[in-house]
Parts: C-alpha cells; sequence; structure tokens
C-alpha cells in the first residue's frame, strides 16, 4: 500500500475512534438531528445498494445485501454524522455492539479499493446533502472554514 493509503487509513481510523461532537446550540434537539442524518443517509445508501429503505430497519438482518447496507450506513452515521455508538444504535434500532461491530466490518473491508472508492464517495454525495438539506444544522465539521 501506498504512502498516501496509509495515510487515508489512518485518518479514516482516527474519524472511527473519536466521534465529532455537535455543537450545543442548534434549532433541532440532538435526537432530531440524529433522525434527519440517519434519514438522509439511509435514502443515499438505499439506492446506491439497491436495496428498499425500509428494509435497513427491518429488526432481522436479511439478505446479505441488506446488512451489508445497514452495515455501511451505521459506519456513515459515525464517520460523516460523528454520532456516538449509542446514538446510532437507538436510531437503527440496534445495540451499540452491533453498531460497533458493523463499523470494524465496514473498516476492514476499506482495504479494497473499489470498496474504498464507493464510500468515499457516498460520504462525499452524505456530506454535500447534509450541508443542502440541513444547511444549520449540519454537523460543524462538514461546515466550510471562513
Amino acid at each position: 500500500m501506498s504512502n498516501q493509503g496509509l495515510d487515508r487509513s489512518a485518518s479514516r481510523r482516527q474519524a472511527f475512534a473519536s466521534p465529532i461532537q455537535h455543537p450545543s446550540a442548534r434549532t433541532l434537539d440532538p435526537p432530531d438531528l440524529s433522525l434527519h442524518l440517519r434519514h438522509l443517509i439511509e435514502q443515499t445508501v438505499a439506492r446506491v445498494f439497491g436495496v428498499a429503505t425500509a428494509d435497513l430497519l427491518r429488526p432481522s438482518r436479511g439478505r446479505k445485501a441488506i446488512a451489508l447496507a445497514r452495515q455501511v450506513a451505521m459506519y456513515l452515521a459515525r464517520v460523516v454524522g460523528g454520532l456516538r455508538l449509542s446514538e446510532i444504535g437507538r436510531v437503527f434500532g440496534r445495540d451499540c455492539s452491533t453498531v460497533r461491530h458493523a463499523c470494524i466490518v465496514i473498516e476492514s473491508r476499506r482495504d479494497d479499493p473499489g470498496f474504498d472508492l464507493t464510500l468515499d464517495h457516498l460520504e462525499s454525495i452524505i456530506k454535500r446533502l447534509c450541508l443542502q438539506m440541513l444547511p444549520d444544522h449540519a454537523p460543524s465539521h462538514l461546515l466550510p472554514i471562513a
């Protein structure tokens, strides 16, 4: 793996290890903000993976493709949304240990260049959508530096 690949991998792991805290002065309550982020992520991931958004919230694992899409959505909620594992578990109806496992699985799959590229694109799309659809509520790490 190149030095650039190692640098990107280290920055992804750091983002996974330390969540970004949302500023407290927002007009949406944190649970509402988490739900808005979840819907945004769900819709984007469902389209890319070709699954129904309702399948991502089912209590059972479902087909392999659905389980993978759900794991990706939880991972993106952590990395892009900066949500805590417990908050992701609450909005996805999963235990926080399940969320942690999903994040670990997805992070390990990023060693596959094609999968990594897909996640890079998803992260970029979700960041842009977050800024467009929730401009007053986007996580602070997504806001442009003035």
